[in-house]
């Protein structure tokens, strides 16, 4: 025993701290109780707006934490939330595509108010269709849970008519226990 002073005075020395002085990493987590709020108050937001809905909630590996379903919403929601959350944690989602060229008939001056109306509604249709294409697949990865900027969970919710409404009832579900992740 009559080294072990000098080697830990060496330890020390030399940057190296020993197992007393040593402190280990912390780092966030969802506790299981706080998910199934959240992903309670999810599937309460969205049956308050007349959908029927299933969300998952998985902490930062993709292992599920909770997964609710309404009693109306169809049977595979729920597994597509817990697939939704899954791959959340997992992958980042997709960047913006491009924006929806104009049509010709928008810049020509010599366009008929005819040919200009179908052209506005065209380029509207459009736009709508790469929005709704956006938002279903920002859907298919849920809403990210995190606190200090850091990733601790994801919520996923399946089975709206529109995948807006599916984000929102998951936005939904962390505002609700939004005081508890600190």
């Amino acid at each position: 025993m009559r080294g072990f002073p000098s080697l830990c005075l060496a330890l020390a020395s030399a940057g190296i701290t020993t197992q007393a002085d040593a402190q280990l990493p912390t780092r966030k987590y969802l506790p299981t109780g706080i998910a199934t709020e959240m992903a309670v108050a999810a599937v309460d937001a969205c049956r308050d707006k007349g959908e029927n809905v299933a969300a998952a909630v998985a902490d930062a590996t993709g292992e599920p934490l909770a997964v609710v379903r309404n009693d109306r919403a169809r049977g595979q929601a729920s597994e597509q939330a817990r697939n939704w959350a899954r791959q959340g944690a997992h992958q980042m989602p997709p960047t913006r595509v491009q924006p929806v060229p104009r049509p010709p008939a928008l810049n020509n001056p010599n366009a008929t108010e005819e040919q200009r109306r179908a052209a506005e509604e065209a380029l509207k249709r459009a736009e709508d269709m790469q929005r709704r294409s956006e938002a279903q697949q920002r859907r298919q990865f849920g809403q990210p849970i995190l606190v200090d900027g850091v990733l601790i969970g994801v919520i996923a919710v399946a089975g709206a008519q529109e995948p807006q409404a599916d984000l929102a009832c998951a936005a939904a579900g962390i505002d609700k226990v939004s005081d508890k992740l600190k």
